[in-house]
């Protein structure tokens, strides 16, 4: 199965994430790529990002989506990326995003709720999601249980 992993990471952490997941995936003997979504830095408000150029993800079966919580909801960055992206009829899509306070509802079940919506309004058909707490103790674990379940 051809995988497209594509995240947005602000520090970093997302990004980890993702090179965990193709890793796991090619190891699996899937045709798995990283696509890390860019963004001029520079940009002075959240109303004004540019995005770099966006890779296409039509070769791909599926596509795996990843960002970081921003005040309490989706990251911008992400939010416009999806907004601008192809159709994603026919593709089965996982998402999740990554946070820093401990509970979901301070902006992880917002973000996520945002990317699936915008995903399903591209025609994408929702397989997994997931919330993962980067302040949480058991951390490696639970994103090891997560990548565990994207393979299946």
């Amino acid at each position: 199965m051809k995988i497209a992993i594509v995240i947005y990471s602000y520090t970093g952490n997302t990004f980890s994430i993702g090179t965990k997941i193709v890793r796991f995936l090619q190891n699996k003997n899937h045709d798995a790529h990283l696509i890390r979504v860019n963004v001029n830095d520079d940009q002075p408000s959240k109303t004004e990002i540019q995005l770099g150029e966006i890779d296409s993800i039509a070769p791909f079966d599926k596509v795996i989506f990843g960002s970081p919580v921003r005040a309490f909801s989706l990251a911008p960055a992400m939010t416009k990326y999806l907004q601008q992206i192809e159709s994603l009829n026919g593709k089965t899509v996982s998402c999740f995003v990554t946070k820093q306070l401990p509970f979901a509802w301070t902006g992880g079940n917002s973000a996520l709720s945002k990317m699936v919506s915008l995903c399903k309004e591209k025609g994408a058909e929702i397989d997994r999601t997931g919330i993962i707490n980067w302040s949480n103790k058991n951390r490696e674990q639970l994103i090891e249980q997560f990548i565990r379940e994207l393979a299946e």
